[in-house]
């Protein structure tokens, strides 16, 4: 299934508020950034350093591509959130 802005914009905009109110560790931070660079080299996509996940989803929805690895990294994303927004009673 091809993840559309729709899906992936509210989990990106959580994940970023998250990070911001420190709900995510850092070492949280830097295993997903690893996640996100192997999904980004697996799909061929060229950055320097470290790729965002807006630029991940954004790349496969414009192209039309459905990917396992993407398709993981998102539902990772989500689980996270939820046990963040159930830990801190948040909706």
């Amino acid at each position: 299934m091809v993840i559309s802005s729709k899906e992936f914009q509210p989990v990106l905009a959580d994940v970023i508020k998250f990070i911001a109110d420190g709900k995510i560790p850092e070492p949280a931070c830097e295993q997903f950034q690893k996640q996100q660079n192997q999904v980004a080299d697996e799909l061929g996509l060229e950055y320097k350093n470290n790729i965002g996940l807006y630029e991940i989803f954004d790349y496969c929805e414009k192209n039309n591509i459905d990917n396992e690895s993407v398709n993981l990294l998102f539902s990772a994303l989500k689980y996270n959130n939820q046990n963040i927004k159930n830990l801190y009673g948040l909706k």
